[in-house]
């Protein structure tokens, strides 16, 4: 099992927002989550990646408890974590950008094969390398976060809402990115806001209400069900 999770409780402050969370990934599984807004989603991932502290329940990484670990050491074990809305350091160039992501890479010759692998999946960060991450567009920039991510040579990435505010064809061309990753064996644990894109992506899902898993199976039985076609699907 790459990750398990059981019972996880955590929060913000004195407020829960999960309560008694469980989910299991195996290797090369492509996993999403879905939900309405606010359900815990995004404190899921957070949680998982050490930004949210757990306050109960565990977090089992390769059979390794992981739910104590200072956020900075969880992508040396092969677990990274693309959040919602980018984040990339706008005032370094593209290429910056990326060896930043390098850290968890063991040498500079890993480090160069990544580079060189992140490019050939986008290679719209090769021809703008030098360019400075601010002046990209929405897309690109997601593009980039995905591309640093991958630069620590991961077993396993988390996606926190890729799609939210890209235009179409962006998002179609991210998601030819993210299908090759898949064909490749990288597991995928994927937060998405088009519960369709989720459901034709990952090949099970969890569905989060209220920090609590109301369902879950194989996407196709999931979008044959009842309740996710009323509620998430507009049907």
């Amino acid at each position: 099992m790459k990750l398990s999770i059981e019972g996880l409780v955590s929060g913000y402050g004195l407020l829960d927002v999960l309560h008694g969370v469980g989910i299991e990934i195996d290797d090369g599984e492509v996993v999403a989550v879905i939900g309405p807004n606010g359900a815990g989603k995004s404190t899921l991932l957070r949680t998982i990646s050490g930004l949210v502290t757990a306050r109960s329940g565990a977090i089992r990484y390769d059979g390794n408890e992981i739910g104590g670990l200072a956020a900075s050491e969880i992508p040396r074990l092969g677990l990274v974590h693309v959040p919602e809305a980018r984040h990339v350091f706008g005032r370094l160039t593209v290429e910056q950008n990326l060896v930043v992501g390098a850290t968890a890479a063991p040498s500079g010759t890993d480090r160069k094969k990544a580079l060189s692998e992140v490019y050939e999946l986008f290679p719209m960060l090769n021809e703008k390398a030098r360019d400075l991450a601010s002046g990209l567009s929405g897309g690109q920039q997601q593009m980039l976060a995905i591309g640093r991510a991958l630069m620590a040579r991961p077993s396993m990435i988390m996606l926190d809402e890729p799609s939210l505010g890209l235009a179409p064809l962006v998002v179609e061309q991210m998601y030819e990115a993210l299908d090759d990753l898949r064909r490749s064996g990288l597991t995928i644990l994927l937060v998405e806001q088009d519960v369709y894109m989720a459901l034709d992506f990952a090949s099970r899902a969890y569905v989060l209400e209220s920090g609590r898993i109301a369902l879950a199976g194989a996407s196709d039985d999931l979008r044959d069900d009842d309740h996710v076609r009323r509620s998430y699907l507009g049907i």
